[in-house]
Parts: C-alpha cells; structure tokens; sequence
C-alpha cells in the first residue's frame, strides 16, 4: 500500500517528463538530461533501517552538542540551522514523558558516578528525540532536548 503511493507520483513525474521531452523533438541539452537523470535518482525508494536513521540522529545531534555548550549561541538559529526543536530542561515540570524518563536515567546516572551519555529515542514513527545531559562544575544542572523530523533525517541520508 505503500509503495502504491509513493508510485504514482513518480510515475505521473516521469509521465510528464517523457511528453516534455517529446514535444521539445529531445532537444535536451546534455545539461539538463543530467539534472533529470539526477532527480530521478533522488527520488528512488532508498531502504533504510531503523539503526541507521537513529545514527544519523546521533550524528546530527553530536554535531549539534558543542554549539549550544557556547553561550553565546542563540537556540532559534540552531533550531531553524537544524530543522529541529530545541530547548533547555531542568526541571521535570516541563518535560514530556519521554524526557523525564530520561532525566531520571541521568539523575540516577550522576548520583551512581555512571556516565552521563547522549542518547536517542523514537517519539512515534514522525520524530527522534536527541538528549544531552548539561553538566556545570561537574554537575548534572539540566539537559538539551532536540527534536529531530524522522523525514528530514531520511532525506539527508
């Protein structure tokens, strides 16, 4: 059913394409045959798992974690830089589920002497939460928070 839908469009595309070409007596320019051959390549149905997408996830969120140690570095121009959601927490009161989950794992972490690592979580099947502890003199004051689109990452793979 999936495939079904992702089908047509390519197929209506590539209809399009081949009657333009047509009506232009394939007058195309080597230029522009290669920038069709190329977005018709863009748009193939690539299979990616799951582990992948999360290290994508986990790349993109490490590349992410030393810009908003600076604290100079306004939040919003990260978010928008990185097509994600991004906000400090510290205290549970403004947390989802998902992150007080893990603000407990990190809590119980900094008190056992465990370390304290980024980590990566699924929220439903359109989104990835990426999680960063912040620690200041040695102590767990809060977390980053970034929510990663599922397609965004897919698309940059």
């Amino acid at each position: 059913m999936c495939f079904s839908r992702l089908c047509k469009p390519l197929c209506t595309l590539l209809f399009f394409i081949l009657l333009w070409t047509g009506a232009c007596r394939g007058s195309l320019s080597e230029e522009d045959k290669k920038a069709i051959r190329e977005e018709m390549q863009s748009r193939e149905i690539k299979r990616i798992s799951e582990g992948e997408i999360v290290e994508a996830t986990f790349a993109k969120g490490r590349e992410l974690g030393p810009l908003l140690k600076q604290t100079n570095m306004k939040t919003d121009s990260l978010a928008v830089l990185y097509a994600a959601v991004i906000t400090r927490l510290g205290r549970r009161s403004d947390m989802n589920a998902k992150e007080a989950s893990l603000w407990e794992a990190y809590q119980y972490n900094a008190s056992q002497g465990m370390a304290l690592d980024d980590n990566v979580q699924m929220l439903g099947d359109s989104a990835l939460l990426y999680t960063v502890p912040i620690l200041e003199a040695d102590s767990l004051t809060g977390m980053w928070s970034v929510v990663f689109e599922k397609k965004a990452i897919v698309n940059n793979l």
